[in-house]
């Protein structure tokens, strides 16, 4: 309920508020308060979800131990990137790049404490890592 009251609220009324109003209306303190809902929304959406699931309680939540559970490396994938581009005296230069792209996805256990009520959770979360690099 507290969400709701939080982030949906606010939503509906900046979408209702400037809904009537066209683009080219807006003024900069339209702009600030446009960017400060969407903050405050987006920081309650992130702290709601970071939430104990025993007491409910936000920004309880402290990590304890990070476990590594699995590591998979995708195979290396080699492509070239062609861009045509005009240099100074207006020709049309092709120019083709190399690049080789490694991709590794890491899988961990996260186990979490609430210092409100002492409940302890596990989450799973995943990590992609993609490096391209020019050969």
């Amino acid at each position: 309920m507290k969400f709701i009251l939080r982030v949906a609220v606010p939503g509906v009324f900046v979408f209702t508020y400037f809904m009537w109003r066209p683009i080219g209306k807006w003024n900069f303190v339209d702009l600030v308060f446009i960017v400060s809902i969407s903050v405050f929304a987006i920081y309650s959406y992130v702290k709601w979800s970071a939430r104990c699931p025993s007491c409910k309680r936000w920004g309880t939540a402290q990590k304890i131990k990070s476990d590594l559970l699995d590591f998979k490396e995708s195979p290396t994938r080699h492509f070239s990137e062609t861009k045509i581009e005009k240099d100074f005296s207006g020709n049309k230069i092709q120019i083709t790049r190399n690049y080789k792209e490694d991709s590794s996805t890491t899988k961990y256990l996260d186990r979490f404490l609430c210092s409100s009520c002492e409940h302890e959770w596990e989450v799973e979360r995943n990590e992609d890592n993609n490096v391209k690099t020019e050969i």
